[in-house]
């Protein structure tokens, strides 16, 4: 199977624009139901701190994070079918660097990966910076 720069083009900006569509959900604190709409009902969420969750009732289930956390993105590259965020987290005096890889197919999220600093986690949901 042969695919052009063109089909690469076509399924990145899709992806890309899904990616944001997530983004912004996500950060906009939008309702389960609008995310929901964002994601595959077989969505694969892996979580380097915690088990894969599959299905996309088990991610929403599960998706914690502190109420008053802030994000920023510092990076947003597609490629292909794939797009990765790179970005801050913010909560209290905590802070933490975090990558996704979001898979997308059909128009929606299939999978999310997601890597957190392992050491910077727990601070971060406690809301406090590691003391030196």
């Amino acid at each position: 199977m042969v695919i052009s720069i063109v089909d690469l083009m076509t399924d990145a900006s899709s992806a890309q624009s899904i990616g944001r569509q997530w983004w912004d959900a996500w950060t906009g604190r939008a309702s389960t139901e609008e995310k929901r709409s964002l994601l595959a009902d077989e969505v694969v969420f892996r979580f380097n701190t915690a088990p894969e969750k599959r299905g996309v009732d088990a991610f929403l289930s599960g998706e914690t994070w502190p109420s008053g956390f802030t994000a920023t993105l510092l990076a947003e590259v597609p490629q292909g079918q794939r797009v990765v965020h790179l970005y801050d987290v913010v909560n209290g005096s905590a802070r933490m660097r975090v990558a996704e890889l979001l898979s997308v197919g059909d128009g929606r999220i299939t999978a999310i990966d997601f890597i957190v600093d392992t050491a910077a986690y727990p601070a971060f949901l406690a809301g406090d910076a590691p003391q030196p």
